[in-house]
């Protein structure tokens, strides 16, 4: 089974690269670089312009340039897509994440990677609207897809190769993509195709407030958003478990919690 990792960045940090660099020795590594000025010689990187993304209809990951902190149509996903959908479009499945997605180490991946074989879309939740209200995005959505809707968080997240193949074939048809945080889920529960939502992936929230604490009580999981330096983190995380640092009791969220018992009752039954 070919994997692949890829990192979405606007221009990447160091810690970024050197981590890819790290993933590489277990997977096929990339990091996405949205900012065209950004210099890059190495394999690793990929770097798709604007242009050719609206030339090919790759466009849309972003809702509008009007009402997100990215000023621009096009986006690293718009790009992410391109290349998965219509270049390297020799992986059996393909994850992604943002970089401010936290990731202790190369294990933590090779371990989340075990989804890779018996799921289509592996990611944080798998929410079913159930109104026609337009509020959150809703407004951009409707027009692009009919009912039935499905959404969560992908800053952090799995597709295959399957799954890559309906983003495209929807894209053909409407000329275009649609709100990611809608479009995956959607498109796949909407062709029947297996979908997860791990514990591991139960910390990628929108403003998630992160300590050592959880990192030390769940190393398997992935935290979102961490916008420091993860480098120092991981060193601060190996610090902790050379010292034999005990890790405060119920310091997660509720939501945590109830996430966890649910999954292991669900396993249960």
């Amino acid at each position: 089974m070919k994997v692949a990792v890829v990192f979405l960045t606007k221009t990447p940090q160091q810690y970024t690269i050197d981590f890819a660099k790290e993933v590489s020795k277990e997977f096929d590594t990339f990091i996405v670089v949205d900012d065209e000025n950004y210099e890059c010689n190495d394999n690793m990187f990929i770097k798709v312009s604007d242009k050719e993304c609206e030339l090919n209809c790759y466009v849309g990951c972003n809702i509008s340039e009007f009402q997100t902190h990215i000023p621009k149509r096009v986006i690293s996903w718009d790009k992410f897509l391109y290349t998965f959908c219509e270049v390297k479009t020799d992986y059996d499945f393909v994850w992604v994440f943002e970089d401010d997605v936290f990731i202790y180490n190369v294990n933590t991946l090779v371990s989340l990677n075990r989804y890779s074989k018996d799921y289509d879309l592996v990611v944080p939740n798998n929410n079913y609207k159930n109104d026609t209200i337009k509020d959150w995005h809703w407004g951009s959505i409707f027009d692009k897809i009919s009912a039935p809707y499905y959404f969560s968080m992908v800053c952090a997240m799995g597709i295959s190769k399957k799954g890559l193949s309906l983003i495209k074939s929807h894209k053909n048809k409407q000329n275009g993509l649609f709100h990611i945080e809608a479009m995956f889920n959607t498109i796949c529960m909407q062709n029947n195709l297996v979908v997860t939502t791990p514990l591991e992936l139960v910390t990628i929230v929108w403003k998630g407030e992160w300590n050592i604490d959880h990192f030390m009580s769940l190393k398997d999981n992935l935290y979102h958003p961490l916008k420091c330096n993860h480098y120092e983190l991981r060193n601060q995380m190996k610090e902790c478990i050379e010292n034999k640092y005990k890790a405060k009791k119920n310091c997660f969220p509720e939501f945590v919690y109830n996430r966890f018992f649910s999954i292991r009752k669900n396993s249960k039954s």
